[in-house]
């Protein structure tokens, strides 16, 4: 049997319909990636691992081609992977553009490097990035990128599904909202302002663990 290969708009209709598990779905089709990696070896291996775990790859070694992909194509990327040193434009300024186009901002993007620095890590995902893998990847995270494919998009048809809701109940409900979003929005930015103190003072705490903390901010406060 062939790969399946179907657009996002085709998948959500999919969802609503009924027809089928959404992560179920998202682990037996070939989801595209565009990784981006300036080393040769790393990216025919990383390329290698992906393809074996069903994804479809596109492979880059720079920044710019990168870009150029995206902005030709954006439907056709479920799914960023890419390095923080990069010739051309660095991994920082890739997902700064990808945040601030209207389309790319909706896929995953997924940062990685051998720098294990908690600034690094905490810049990455600051800027946007659904995820920070340190240098050599394990199999087992790249088997799992789909999981920040499906994450989003459910993210995405719970919005939709929110916006049909009643207007007079939202119009009810907005004083209390209001209240509420403003306080969880205090919270974000406390957790936010300790987590640049315990950076800024050299905090010893392992990267691995700041990962997983930001990892369950940034899903927390979406």
């Amino acid at each position: 049997m062939g790969e399946v290969v179907l657009s996002s708009e085709e998948l959500m209709e999919k969802k609503n319909e009924g027809m089928v598990k959404w992560e179920s779905f998202l682990q037996g089709m070939a989801l595209r990636v565009l990784l981006v990696e300036a080393d040769d070896s790393t990216r025919q291996i990383i390329t290698a691992l992906l393809r074996k775990s069903t994804y479809r790859v596109t492979a880059v070694p720079d920044g710019l081609k990168a870009w150029e992909i995206l902005r030709g194509r954006p439907h056709n990327i479920d799914l960023i992977l890419t390095e923080v040193d990069l010739p051309s434009i660095s991994g920082f300024a890739l997902l700064t553009l990808i945040m601030e186009h209207e389309i790319c901002k909706n896929i995953p993007v997924i940062m990685m490097s051998s720098q294990d620095s908690v600034s690094t890590v905490y810049k990455c995902m600051l800027r946007g990035a659904a995820d920070y893998l340190v240098k050599p990847v394990r199999r087992n995270e790249l088997r799992n990128l789909w999981q920040h494919v499906w994450r989003r998009q459910s993210s995405t048809i719970g919005g939709n599904v929110d916006q049909d809701e009643s207007v007079g109940q939202q119009k009810i409900e907005a004083t209390s909202e209001n209240d509420a979003a403003s306080n969880h929005s205090s919270g974000h930015v406390a957790c936010i302002q300790r987590n640049e103190e315990c950076i800024e003072k050299g905090s010893d705490a392992q990267v691995s663990f700041l990962i997983l903390f930001i990892r369950y901010q940034m899903h927390y406060f979406v």
